[in-house]
């Protein structure tokens, strides 16, 4: 112990960080030992040349920066989408596709105690993200019939919370043996004059060395060396704070695929010029990132000929990866960018700090630097409705609110558009309704109006616009709601009662009676239905006269 730390000693005098071993002498030996294991793990001459790079900033002058080019997924054709699609199908039966979902964040800006893939976010359902996201690869495993490992990458400070939680809840139904933990790396942090910092236990403070830093973690914790015994050739990797990432996207696989790129990445349009984001493009030939404050105002307004932003691809940390190219990039060095943070700490002469304004540097690696090392890298523009619902503040922008309403419209959206093209599709609905139907594909508001929600009854019945779809009126709903009452009526025993039914000279009304009285009659209802025109009173006068069922079904309101 004694030559040990001796040795620890004279590393720390060469780089002048002695006070690492401030509060040494006041530990128990069981934390003693806990910090002279971090100290040796501390590789002090990245950290001095960190340092001394922390202020330099990037001379864009000497890179050519160009507009990248992309796909744009709703312009791809059906064909195009199939041929992609099945060659992504293929890939994920075989066994060739596996997730990595980076949670080692907290949810401290959230309010939440705990990791932040534990947060409920207020749905109605109240599912916390982690569940949220499990729920898209289930129903992949369900689609595709294939387990899909699903690698969740934590941190020190949040890996047994983490793994624990996902215990309590079984795992989400998720097969518990497809679900893998690998904890992040960390690098010290620095204050202003490159002292190493101590937190308040006297400890070496740390931070997570950024989601770049998930390559290098995916390497150190064999990740990659599984994955590549498990015949696992590409690999998703997002973030845990986007609730509608599409973990499992065949399209993006097969693209990757028919375009012989080892790596892909999905991109959406920047809102505005001024949207603080990074923006994917072009540096020196190679697909690349530059940060919203590193591009000027001219590239950043600057348009195409449709009106486009021509560098407004924004970089949402969705990528796809060939184990190909992680395998390269971990035996090649991301560069660290610096960041000043604020940060609480025990300065070399004993006292905590309590910072008011940030004191310190927060060294990060970013995955989007591994794309300069690649020869090819496929962009797809998806839709940010779609596919981007990011959690990064507690209010405005970014947050639970705006997440929850984006989640709820998308799947709202899902589910309309899956009744419209049944309505397109299937046999049951007659020739011309299909027809009609298939002349408003593309018009999202007209399908969204038709098809949102059932028609509803109201205080005058059930009342709409006539037009095919579930919220209008016509023959298949105006049928469905008579089932409906067919099957009370039958419950009720008033079959052998019987029904009238009358209308009137407004647009369907004798359409509706006649589907109306077919639909009572296929049910054994006996139906009686005037042969022409009547008035409302003439109807409630059948109804006692002929001592039918109490219902009666007047469509002089359609």
């Amino acid at each position: 112990m004694e030559e040990r730390l001796a040795e620890i000693k004279k590393k720390l005098e060469k780089y002048g960080q002695e006070h690492l071993l401030m509060f040494y002498d006041k530990m128990s030996e069981e934390e003693q030992n806990e910090l002279l294991n971090k100290i040796e793990k501390i590789d002090f001459q990245l950290m001095e040349n960190l340092y001394k790079n922390a202020n330099k900033t990037a001379d864009f002058k000497k890179e050519v920066i160009e507009p990248v080019e992309y796909v744009e997924k709703t312009k791809l054709t059906v064909s195009e989408k199939n041929i992609y699609e099945q060659k992504g199908i293929e890939a994920i039966k075989k066994g060739k596709y596996a997730v990595v979902t980076m949670a080692g964040g907290q949810g401290t800006r959230l309010g939440h105690k705990g990791p932040k893939g534990t947060y409920d976010l207020g749905l109605d359902s109240h599912k916390s993200i982690f569940e949220l996201l499990c729920e898209g690869i289930k129903k992949a495993m369900f689609k595709y019939e294939a387990i899909i490992p699903w690698y969740i990458m934590t941190s020190e400070e949040n890996n047994d919370q983490t793994v624990q939680f996902f215990e309590e809840h079984n795992y989400f139904g998720y097969p518990k043996e497809a679900v893998h933990f690998f904890k992040q790396g960390q690098l010290p942090m620095l204050d202003l004059n490159g002292k190493i910092l101590l937190n308040e236990n006297g400890g070496i403070k740390e931070a997570a060395n950024g989601h770049g830093g998930t390559l290098q973690s995916m390497e150190r914790s064999n990740v990659i060396a599984e994955m590549r015994e498990n015949g696992v050739e590409w690999i998703f990797i997002s973030g845990v704070d986007n609730i509608l990432a599409n973990l499992v996207d065949p399209l993006l696989i097969g693209m990757s695929i028919s375009n012989k790129v080892y790596s892909a990445v999905k991109s959406v349009e920047k809102i505005d010029p001024k949207e603080k984001v990074g923006v994917i493009c072009k540096k020196n030939g190679k697909v690349g990132v530059i940060e919203y404050t590193e591009i000027s105002e001219e590239m950043a307004n600057m348009r195409d000929d449709y009106g486009s932003l021509v560098y407004g691809d924004s970089n949402v940390i969705m990528q796809l990866f060939n184990i190909k190219a992680l395998e390269k990039v971990t035996n090649l060095e991301l560069p660290y960018h610096t960041a000043v943070k604020k940060a609480n700490y025990i300065d070399t002469n004993g006292k905590l700090i309590v910072a008011d304004k940030p004191n310190a540097y927060k060294f990060e690696m970013f995955i989007f630097d591994s794309f300069e090392m690649l020869d090819g890298v496929l962009i797809l523009r998806v839709k940010r409705e779609e596919e981007f619902a990011p959690i990064k503040n507690a209010e405005g922008v970014d947050s639970p609110e705006t997440a929850r309403k984006l989640y709820t419209d998308f799947f709202s959206k899902l589910n309309y558009m899956k009744k419209y093209s049944e309505w397109c599709t299937n046999p049951v609905f007659d020739e011309e309704t299909r027809h009609e139907l298939l002349l408003i594909a593309g018009d999202e508001e007209e399908i969204k109006d038709r098809f949102y929600k059932d028609l509803e009854f109201g205080t005058a019945g059930l009342r709409g616009v006539i037009g095919n779809g579930t919220n209008r009126m016509n023959v298949y709903t105006v049928t469905k709601a008579t089932q409906g009452l067919a099957n009370f009526i039958l419950r009720e025993g008033g079959e052998n009662k019987g029904v009238a039914i009358s209308y009137d000279s407004r647009r369907m009304s004798k359409e509706f009676a006649i589907e109306t009285a077919l639909c009572m009659n296929a049910n054994g209802i006996k139906t009686y239905i005037f042969d022409e025109i009547r008035p409302v009173p003439e109807l409630s006068f059948a109804v006692r006269e002929l001592r039918l069922h109490s219902w009666n079904y007047d469509y002089s309101k359609s």
